[in-house]
C-alpha cells in the first residue's frame, strides 16, 4: 500500500467520521429542540393554571361550571380554598410527573404525607378523581395510594 493509498484511506475515515458525528449532531439538535417545546408548552399550560386558579380564588362559585355546589362544600366541611388548594396540589403533581416520564407508583414522601390527610382523601373522591381531574396514570397512583391508606374524614 502506497503512502497516498494510506492518505486516501485515513481521509476517507475522517470524512467517514466526520459525517456520523455531524449525524448524531443533527440527532441530538432535534431531540433538545423537542424538549423544548414540550416545556414551553407545559410552561404555558401552568401559567393558564395558575390565571384559572386565581379566578377561582377571587370567585368561587365558578366551581358551579364544574358541576359543584358551594353548599355541597359547605355540607361537606370544606371551603372553596381547601378544594382549590388540593386541586391545585395534585394537578402539579401531575404536572411533574409527566414532565418527568412519570411511569407508576412513584408517591413521594412529601405527595404521601399530603394524601393521607382524610380532608385531602375526602377531596379527592368527592370533587377531585373524574370530575375536576381525568383518569391519568398519576390519578391512578393516587388513588391506589389513598385506598391502601384510608383515613377518610366522615
Amino acid at each position: 500500500m502506497s503512502t497516498s493509498d494510506i492518505v486516501s484511506l485515513a481521509t476517507s475515515l475522517l470524512t467517514l467520521a466526520a459525517v456520523i458525528v455531524s449525524a448524531v449532531a443533527a440527532h441530538l439538535a432535534k431531540k433538545a429542540l423537542e424538549a423544548q417545546v414540550i416545556v414551553s408548552k407545559n410552561g404555558a399550560l401552568v401559567s393558564q393554571t395558575q390565571q384559572n386558579e386565581e379566578q377561582l380564588g377571587k370567585l368561587p362559585q365558578l366551581f358551579g361550571l364544574y358541576n359543584i355546589d358551594l353548599e355541597d362544600l359547605k355540607n361537606n366541611s370544606i371551603t372553596p380554598e381547601e378544594l382549590l388548594f388540593v386541586w391545585s396540589d395534585l394537578r402539579q403533581g401531575e404536572i411533574f410527573h409527566r414532565m418527568e416520564g412519570f411511569t407508576g407508583e412513584m408517591i413521594s414522601d412529601y405527595r404521601a404525607n399530603f394524601l393521607r390527610n382524610p380532608k385531602v382523601q375526602s377531596i379527592f373522591f368527592k370533587y377531585i378523581s373524574g370530575r375536576l381531574m381525568s383518569n391519568s396514570p398519576y390519578i391512578e397512583a393516587v388513588r391506589r395510594f389513598i385506598q391502601s391508606n384510608p383515613r377518610r374524614a366522615t
